[in-house]
């Protein structure tokens, strides 16, 4: 256990450094419009059967000169067995988790003045712990939709509360993926 604390701690420290270094080397190229996080649950499925699983999804979104239409979501991703949250839980000793970093592209569609949907697509780093003796990382893509309701009506900067789904595929030996339905609060600038 404290290997994989070890190197989830790792991980994020990679995370971290990586956008900082991305913000560093494309000054004026990129602007960081929210930051948000999503709670949810789901299923991951692996080299086993499909598990129950609750999902946190913390991620920062941000314009780019490149592509004007469409804004980019940089996202990590943690799934784990839901058993591990049920106290005095009969389960086994061990609960399959997955975790993993994804970069999207999505686009943001007016409904109402207050109501927005946002569907996008992407590439996904995943890292497969389905099982005790699995450690392997694997690359696939991630497809989302959320529907956003804006606490502030008609304005494009504040809190939004979302409702949405995920799925994610890894093409690997082992092919994880997920498939999760989550609450998000976003705050953009």
């Amino acid at each position: 256990m404290i290997h994989d604390d070890m190197q989830i701690k790792v991980f994020l420290q990679l995370v971290l450094l990586l956008c900082i270094m991305s913000a560093k080397m494309v000054n004026g190229q990129v602007t960081l419009s929210g930051a948000g996080t999503g709670l949810g649950m789901g299923s991951m499925s692996g080299a086993a059967a499909s598990v129950q699983v609750f999902a946190v999804t913390p991620s920062v979104e941000f314009k780019q000169l490149l592509l004007s239409e469409a804004d980019m979501r940089l996202q990590f991703i943690y799934v784990r067995d839901f058993k591990s949250v049920i106290p005095n839980s009969n389960a086994p000793k061990y609960f399959s988790y997955l975790y993993g970093v994804s970069l999207s592209v999505f686009q943001s569609v007016p409904v109402t003045s207050a109501l927005s949907l946002n569907y996008g697509l992407g590439a996904l780093l995943l890292h497969d712990k389905t099982f005790s003796d699995i450690n392997s990382t694997g690359a696939g893509f991630t497809v989302h939709a959320r529907i956003e309701h804006a606490l502030s009506e008609g304005k494009t900067r504040g809190l939004k509360l979302g409702i949405g789904s995920e799925y994610g595929q890894v093409f690997s030996v082992n092919s994880p993926g997920y498939f999760i339905y989550n609450g998000s609060v976003f705050w953009y600038f």
